[in-house]
């Protein structure tokens, strides 16, 4: 409890009854619960408590998370979940409004009621929530199992029965799962797992240990209620390794068993269904999946390695195949190489995920991608999102890359919405961070963005996609010696890269350098491609505008990204009133023939 030194009290605004002994919220119209992680409960009740007040972010995280120490993104992502929770429109706050700087307001009128429920159906237990030995556990984190020594194998073992584990147990109804996106932060050896639970914000934890020995594995886990620190289950497995699906199986069905007070005839078949039969395939296919979770043009090409082992082992797993055409074509937009030759292999794999698997979302979703990136055609991919999104609405690929269709069409509100989405089913995903900010400055809100891109590098400082944008916020508030510090730092090449330094040369008014440095893009090593959309970013830095239209029309031939995001960016505006720049946005309309 937040003020354990005084009664729980209920409150009473807008739409909403906040029970603070009970600590839910539930709606006024019908008593139903509204679904939240246990933290964003307590910082809840800790603004209403104080509503009308600006209370500071440091007296928040000190109330919400004592004597844990968290960064200031686990505030911002409960803060971003209570919105969504409250239906907050994006830019119109109705109960929770910023200080910039400082911290947070609740600005709703708030009435403290009597403690009685508001609607007729009354529950013990929330509806949404399960109760077993005395605990209610409505969430729970599967955190990174750990390796016993460092000779027990590659990481993607642990990484797999994670991952394994979470999309199995995450089937359960009425439990919401921590994504792998937003565990593996916590796989270190020593790694307390009630600390990291409080961090999520979850009711349980399950944690556990792998030790191989040639090919025998040996995996000890355990259930932890997390407010109390007990144990509620526990177990150890022996299996060979050839096996660890049967493992896995074991694992998910004791630990839904403890979860769960009766499992169905389909709770079982979900915990055993398994992507692929083939455990090396699979491990493969999590060590290249990891690649694409902290994109650079260095990662992907890893990962794909992985990946097209992974399918080549099993021909017949639709997922990797599915992955296999994701990073292929995340490759091609980050500029790894030629977009005519890399993006017919990501629709060949792609075509391959749906022949095997006609219902599998993330196909659906990495089609959509492929269709408004490569073939230009807006309406197709939608089309394809549409689709995924039909099949698994939880589908975070797809919210993302509805997202990023918006972005094409212009609708940065609505991208900001579906970006939202996807970075709610996994709030420490980095790209949809970064790319919150991205919308931000497509929007010309800098500053912004300048919060969100940093808040998303504090919680990766490698991560160079989201320190590209960042130094673009900064070249458009004309900060150019900051934003040439950010463009100098970065280890990796991401999206639109190659012509951030010599454009803000540029605008910086450093003509000579910028000029230097446009002519080295123009005579790269042979064999390495060059973006024509980043040499018309340096034109359009320089003011040359026939040159500018020139290589933009190369880009949009060249399929050269962000091409797609022409219409909305900065980049580019002293160029709106040319009927040239006009009749290129009009090929990228995507309109169907």
């Amino acid at each position: 409890m937040i003020h354990p030194q005084s009664p729980p009290v209920n409150f009473q605004f807008g739409g909403f009854y906040l029970d603070g002994r009970r600590r839910l919220l539930l709606s006024r119209s019908d008593g139903s619960t509204v679904a939240l992680p246990t933290k964003s409960i307590d910082l809840l009740l800790y603004l209403v408590e104080r509503a009308g007040e600006v209370v500071e972010k440091a007296a928040l995280i000190r109330a919400v998370w004592p004597n844990v120490h968290v960064e200031e993104n686990s505030l911002s992502q409960c803060i971003s979940a209570l919105r969504r929770a409250l239906g907050e429109d994006p830019s119109d706050h109705q109960f929770i409004v910023t200080a910039p700087g400082r911290g947070y307001r609740f600005i709703a009128d708030v009435q403290v009621v009597a403690p009685e429920r508001p609607a007729s159906r009354k529950p013990d237990t929330p509806r949404g929530a399960i109760r077993r030995s005395g605990v209610t556990v409505r969430s729970l984190a599967v955190l990174p199992f750990k390796p016993l020594s460092k000779e027990d194998g590659p990481a993607s073992l642990e990484l797999g029965m994670t991952d394994a584990l979470i999309m199995r147990i995450g089937g359960l109804r009425n439990l919401i799962i921590s994504p792998l996106s937003s565990v593996r932060r916590y796989g270190a050896p020593d790694q307390d797992p009630i600390a990291a639970g409080k961090e999520l914000g979850v009711d349980c934890v399950l944690d556990g240990s792998i030790q191989r020995s040639g090919e025998q594995v040996r995996v000890s886990v355990r259930l932890i209620d997390v407010d109390s620190g007990r144990q509620l289950w526990a177990a150890r497995f022996d299996q060979d390794f050839s096996d660890i699906f049967a493992i896995q199986d074991a694992i998910a069905e004791r630990a839904a068993a403890a979860l769960v007070e009766e499992l169905t005839t389909d709770d079982r078949h979900r915990l055993r269904r398994h992507p692929t039969d083939n455990a090396q395939a699979y491990q493969l296919y999590i060590t290249g999946w990891s690649g694409l979770t902290r994109p650079s043009c260095d990662s992907l090409e890893k990962a794909l390695g992985y990946l097209e082992l992974s399918v080549a082992r099993d021909p017949a797993f639709a997922l990797a195949h599915a992955c296999l055409a994701d990073c292929y074509a995340v490759f091609a937009v980050f500029g790894g190489g030629t977009p005519h030759d890399i993006f017919p292999k990501a629709l060949a794999a792609v075509t391959r995920a749906l022949a095997l698997d006609p219902e599998l979302a993330e196909a659906h979703a990495e089609l959509g991608h492929i269709r408004m990136v490569y073939d230009l055609d807006l309406y197709a991919a939608e089309k394809s999102l549409l689709r995924a999104l039909e099949i698994n609405l939880h589908s975070a690929m797809a919210h993302h890359y509805m997202g990023l269709l918006l972005i094409a069409r212009g609708q940065l509100d609505d991208a900001l919405v579906s970006i939202r989405r996807a970075q709610a089913l996994e709030p420490l995903a980095l790209n949809f961070n970064a790319n919150i900010g991205m919308i931000h400055y497509y929007s010309r809100r800098y500053e912004e963005a300048v919060v969100q891109l940093e808040t998303t590098l504090a919680m990766d400082t490698g991560f160079d996609h989201a320190r590209s944008l960042l130094g673009r916020a900064w070249l458009r508030l004309g900060q150019f010696d900051r934003a040439i510090r950010e463009f100098r730092s970065r280890s990796s090449t991401t999206i639109g890269s190659a012509a951030d330094l010599p454009a803000a040369l540029a605008l910086a008014g450093r003509t000579a350098n910028a000029t230097a440095e446009l002519e080295r893009l123009l005579d790269p090593p042979k064999g390495r491609y060059v973006s024509a959309f980043d040499v018309a970013t340096v034109y359009a830095a320089l003011g040359m505008t026939a040159d500018t239209l020139d290589w933009l029309e190369r880009a949009i031939d060249q399929r050269a990204q962000p091409i797609n995001f022409l219409g909305v960016d900065p980049a580019f505006d002293s160029l709106r009133a040319e009927p040239r720049f006009e009749r290129i946005l009009k090929r990228l309309e995507g309109r169907p023939t």
